[in-house]
């Protein structure tokens, strides 16, 4: 193990997870410590970049460039010190950390702290549904969209040649299990996307393509208010998506999936929209837990038991402040609670008492294709039209750069009265004669130009691995 860490002159934040919840309290802390130089933040994430999530379906599709909701990390911080590694051990008693850079053994750092942030957020649980971790695609991270993106178009090529009807049919049948916001706005996307494709292909007809939604509650949207859900069911079923509810998927298989109804769909896309599981790191930590092993958070945003060790987002469960439950895993809460826990923090360092985190809603979004979307805003009910031009004014408005800003505009303009983009690029591995990954004899073995995820699919996407 190298060592590099020095005995730290100044008290140490030190914030693990750079996604909402982390980048806001490092924001957030800057403006609050700016003047104060007897303290250091240090910020370790795994990318190199923060990802605007609310338009990840865009990517998925093609209407937005992916480069245009990715923000270098970098760029957004001018007093942290940021590294991107891999946490791999946290010693609560010792108070360190250990972060691997570069995927190597011999580049494993030992980071102290003072206060830890953690903000490391959730992982997909592809554990639920047999089938799901090796033949369904995730949907939480760019390389997620770009891979589905790809595939979809890799679907349309091959049914476009296919003689058989029902192999044609298979190829172009999408499923999305889950009907939350990911799930919707997901296969909404598929149908306007597949609507855009199929008259550029001569032999693909309307009918033979099919985009399915498959959830286990009694309706989609389940916490958004009933009418709202139930329109934007309607909304869908109108666009030509077939909804499923009170259906479970039972298992997902190389070419189909069995559901709970005694229905087998024939397809080769199914997208993995539910189900989180907070990271098995912190799952592991010797901290007060739930029956299900969960980190359990205080009303300050601590770590429940621990002086100088916070938690917010997605990797813990923080209390409602009438203690009837905890706060939902969602972005908004994750952007306030970034904000709150910095105040929390620099009270701590000032000895003055912390407060509790209130949550306040300021509304909810989810867009159903191109034209339409449903929301509630300051209890205000939308839906239609003007929810989807208030859900591209609002989020265009949280990029967190102009440049972001102009060029996301640009690209829903060219959407709008531009041609159907339909370019498939494939990414393949670097040869290994020319890897230049090389330290002392031994390489890295990152595929950095893969996808995430991408391992699990190669009977999908055989197409991929030239």
């Amino acid at each position: 193990m190298v060592q590099t860490e020095r005995e730290p002159r100044k008290t140490r934040i030190l914030i693990l997870g750079g996604g909402f919840a982390g980048l806001n309290t490092v924001l957030a802390l800057e403006k609050l410590l700016e003047d104060d130089e007897r303290v250091e933040i240090l910020l370790i994430n795994r990318e190199n970049y923060i990802l605007f999530t609310p338009m990840l379906s865009e990517v998925a599709i093609g209407t937005v460039d992916p480069r245009h909701i990715v923000t270098p990390i970098r760029e957004l911080c001018w007093k942290t010190e940021f590294h991107r590694g891999e946490v791999i051990q946290i010693d609560l008693e010792a108070q360190q950390v250990d972060v691997l850079y570069n995927g190597l053994p011999h580049e494993r750092d030992t980071l102290r702290y003072d206060h830890l942030v953690l903000a490391m957020g959730s992982t997909t649980n592809v554990m639920l549904v047999p089938g799901v971790d090796k033949y369904a695609f995730n949907f939480k991270e760019i390389g997620d969209a770009l891979l589905i993106r790809n595939h979809i178009l890799e679907m349309f090529e091959r049914a476009d040649t296919t003689a058989n009807p029902e192999a044609k049919r298979a190829m172009l049948t999408f499923s999305v299990i889950g009907g939350g916001y990911s799930g919707v706005e997901i296969a909404a996307a598929i149908q306007s996307m597949t609507e855009r494709l199929e008259p550029l292909y001569p032999t693909i007809m309307p009918e033979d393509i099919r985009v399915v939604i498959v959830e286990a509650q009694g309706r989609i949207l389940g916490t958004l208010p009933e009418d709202l859900s139930a329109y934007a069911h309607k909304e869908l079923l109108a666009m030509g998506v077939e909804v499923l509810t009170d259906t479970k998927t039972q298992q997902v298989f190389s070419d189909c999936m069995a559901l709970s109804n005694g229905e087998t769909i024939r397809t080769h896309t199914v997208v993995w929209a539910t189900g989180v599981v907070i990271p098995p790191l912190l799952m592991n930590l010797q901290c007060n837990k739930d029956i299900k092993g969960r980190p359990l958070g205080t009303p300050e945003l601590r770590l429940k038991g621990y002086q100088n060790v916070w938690a917010i987002g997605d990797n813990v469960l923080t209390p409602l402040p009438d203690a009837s439950g905890f706060y939902p895993p969602t972005a908004q809460v994750s952007v306030q609670q970034g904000r709150f826990v910095a105040k929390n923090i620099v009270n701590a360092l000032q000895g003055k008492p912390l407060e509790i985190f209130q949550f306040k809603q300021k509304g909810e979004m989810v867009v159903l294709g191109e034209r339409s979307a449903v929301a509630i805003v300051s209890g205000y009910k939308l839906k239609g039209f003007a929810a989807w031009v208030l859900w591209r004014l609002f989020y265009l408005s949280k990029l967190p750069r102009w440049t972001k800003k102009i060029r996301v505009a640009v690209d829903w303009i060219l959407n709008l009265f531009g041609p159907t983009e339909s370019t498939q690029i494939k990414v393949h591995m670097r040869e290994a004669s020319a890897d230049p990954n090389e330290v002392d004899g031994d390489r890295l073995n990152i595929p950095e130009a893969i996808p995430r995820g991408i391992e699990n699919k190669s009977e999908k996407l055989g197409a991929y691995e030239n």
